[in-house]
């Protein structure tokens, strides 16, 4: 009976898990992935006082979680034959979020028959985000992880990034 018990509770952190990251957007998993490296950079104010070895514990799981989301939002739009996140790339300095937007746009393959057009900006687009990225300074990434720290404080995110760690 306890076996059946821990098999069951198991299945369903499982699917938990799935549903929790599955749920969080790019964006999200981006500012979580922020807000932990800043904790482990000294900064555990801006990460709700968790400490840079939690931190690091949670940012070993975070990543496979946005690797799996660019997967994810690559097929999307290779399916649907166009790329909707063009607009969120060019302003990707403001959100904070060009070196996600950056990797996804990297391995990304445009769909035979794309116009030309499309293809062109989006190229632009990620050559903008690659520069933005590796231009934001550290005072930058600090004030935008103090920005999306209240949200991921209290983010069921918070709560699954902490079952996967607690399970690794």
């Amino acid at each position: 009976m306890t076996k059946l018990w821990i098999l069951g509770a198991f299945v369903f952190l499982s699917i938990a898990s799935a549903w929790a990251s599955g749920q969080a957007s790019l964006a999200d998993l981006d500012s979580a992935a922020l807000v932990l490296r800043m904790s482990v950079d000294g900064h555990p104010d801006v990460a709700c006082g968790i400490q840079a070895e939690e931190a690091g514990a949670l940012l070993r799981a975070v990543h496979p979680m946005i690797d799996s989301k660019i997967q994810e939002v690559r097929k999307r739009a290779y399916v649907k034959g166009y790329w909707p996140h063009v607009q969120a790339v060019e302003t990707c300095q403001k959100a904070c979020h060009c070196g996600v937007w950056g990797d996804l746009a990297e391995g990304a393959e445009m769909r035979t028959g794309t116009p030309k057009a499309s293809q062109k900006r989006w190229k632009k687009a990620l050559e903008s985000a690659k520069s933005k990225a590796t231009k934001q300074t550290e005072k930058q990434s600090l004030a935008c992880a103090k920005s999306a720290s209240p949200k991921f404080c209290t983010s069921d995110l918070l709560k699954t990034l902490r079952k996967e760690a607690a399970g690794n």
